[in-house]
């Protein structure tokens, strides 16, 4: 769940602003985006681009620090070399391509070029090792107490002396090498993830943290049907305007006095009705529906929980990624900070 006022976010994309129903670019922001594509270009994984925006304060639209999920749908999105597509992810999965998708090629203004875009996304991912995908659950979480630097997951290996060789896995303060200034200990990954599993577990067990969680979640989507309802009377109103005067260029046509000018901007007029029309036909489904229900969050907690419990590494990931902000280590203890605003 997005946080107050922030469900226009499927329109409201980082790096533009909408004003008068019309995308402008946000500087700042804009910044921040052709920061990611160029680190992207120069070989940094995701995770190190999203460490390297929350260290120079950049933040998402929802107010939160970045992370590695949203950074990939950033990089794919053909919003910032100006192109508004409509309908391309299918109803089950909205990565996926909806062969009835509409593309409109340079309908708002470009942060980055073409090129650039075409040079991240046409590089293959490369694949994550098993470890660092499957088993560090808390990477980029893990935030040291003493310096302030990310806590990494290390592999040690110990040989002893019957011949065995023994593999054990930790979280590791990044300043804490052989070059480094930081002296925080090693914590065993077992460990951390089992503490920080069964935190979360009980808290989003707990019955005042739930019904927190329904009463917020309803009360932001109530406030965006309300903006949504604003935006369509105006949207509307835009587009009787434009109706008008599409009639009165059609009756100078009519008699004789039409002209190339004239002819041009009725096609403008015409394309600016149909992504008009379109957003209007968008919002007006969150108006109008019930899409989220405090029946439905209960739903969906059940669901994450329940993911907890089957203890699925994938899944688990993703959950603590999901309601997790960050967990401070120190010497003594381990302060996990969550995000009880989502969904």
């Amino acid at each position: 769940m997005l946080k107050k006022a922030n469900l226009m976010v499927a329109y409201l994309r980082f790096g533009y602003d909408i004003v008068n129903q019309k995308y402008v670019i946000n500087e700042k922001e804009a910044e921040a985006v052709r920061k990611i594509f160029d680190m992207k270009i120069k070989g940094y994984s995701l995770i190190d681009i999203s460490l390297e925006l929350n260290k120079l304060g950049y933040k998402t639209k929802r107010g939160t620090e970045f992370k590695k999920n949203s950074l990939y749908d950033l990089l794919k999105n053909e919003k910032y070399i100006g192109n508004y597509i409509y309908g391309k992810g299918t109803k089950e999965d909205h990565r996926n391509i909806n062969e009835n998708m509409v593309k409109h090629e340079g309908a708002i203004p470009a942060i980055i070029s073409k090129e650039v875009f075409e040079a991240v996304n046409g590089k293959k991912e490369k694949k994550e090792s098993t470890a660092s995908k499957n088993f560090y659950l808390l990477t980029g979480l893990i935030k040291c107490g003493e310096c302030g630097s990310t806590y990494t997951g290390t592999t040690q290996t110990t040989k002893k002396r019957n011949g065995k060789i023994y593999k054990n896995q930790y979280y590791r303060c990044a300043s804490n090498t052989k070059i480094g200034k930081c002296n925080a200990r090693m914590i065993k990954k077992e460990l951390i993830e089992e503490k920080v599993v069964s935190l979360l577990t009980k808290q989003l067990l707990d019955n005042a943290t739930i019904e927190t969680i329904v009463n917020n979640v309803n009360k932001e989507y109530k406030e965006g049907q309300e903006l949504f309802a604003e935006d369509i009377k105006l949207m509307q109103k835009t587009v009787d305007n434009l109706e008008k005067e599409a009639d009165k260029l059609l009756d100078m046509c009519c008699k004789g006095l039409g002209t190339k000018k004239v002819s041009d901007r009725l096609k403008e007029i015409e394309e600016k009705q149909e992504y008009l029309n379109e957003e209007i036909e968008e919002k007006r489904k969150f108006v109008e529906n019930d899409f989220i229900t405090p029946e439905k969050v209960r739903k969906a907690l059940k669901m994450d929980i329940s993911s907890l419990n089957l203890r699925s590494q994938k899944e688990l990931k993703k959950l603590i990624q999901k309601w997790i902000i960050k967990i401070e280590l120190t010497t003594t203890e381990a302060i996990v900070y969550f995000d009880l605003r989502r969904l």
